[in-house]
C-alpha cells in the first residue's frame, strides 16, 4: 500500500517537474530582463534533470511514469510570473518533504536521497525567486 502511495506521489512530482520544464522555458522567452530570463532557462534545465530522476525512481519501484503536464497560462507581468513560481516552488518543496518522509518509512534510501537532492535545488529556486521579488520595482 505504501509503495503504491510512493509511486503515486512520485508521479505527481513528475507531473509538476514536467510542467515547470515548459513553463520556465516559455517564460524565459517573454521576460525582458536578460539575467532573470537566463535564470529561468537554467531552472528549466534543472527541472528536466529532476523529472528524469523522479521517472527513474518510479521505474525502480516497478511503477510507470506518467509523462503529463498541466497546461498553465503564461503571465505577462514579471511580478505575476514570480509570484506564481513562489507558490509552485513552495508546494513542490512540501511534496518533496512528503516523499522524503514516506520513502524513509519504507526503507527506500535511494529514493529518499534523490528526493532530498531535488528538494534542496527547489529550495534554491525559491530563494532566488524571493530575492527577485524583493528587488524594488524600477531598479
Amino acid at each position: 500500500m505504501a509503495k503504491t502511495r510512493l509511486v503515486e506521489l512520485l508521479n505527481r512530482a513528475l507531473q509538476e517537474e514536467y510542467t515547470d520544464i515548459f513553463l520556465y522555458s516559455r517564460e524565459a522567452d517573454i521576460i525582458k530582463d536578460k539575467a532573470i530570463a537566463e535564470k529561468f532557462e537554467r531552472f528549466g534545465r534543472m527541472e528536466l534533470r529532476h523529472a528524469d530522476n523522479v521517472a527513474m525512481q518510479i521505474q525502480i519501484l516497478d511503477g510507470t511514469p506518467a509523462w503529463e503536464f498541466l497546461p498553465l497560462a503564461v503571465e505577462k507581468s514579471l511580478d505575476k510570473i514570480l509570484r506564481g513560481h513562489l507558490e509552485r516552488e513552495t508546494a513542490g518543496i512540501r511534496l518533496y518533504e512528503e516523499l522524503i518522509k514516506l520513502s524513509d518509512g519504507e526503507g527506500k534510501d535511494q529514493v529518499k536521497l534523490i528526493m532530498k537532492g531535488i528538494k534542496a535545488e527547489e529550495e534554491g529556486h525559491l530563494k532566488v525567486i524571493k530575492e527577485m521579488l524583493s528587488v524594488p520595482k524600477g531598479a
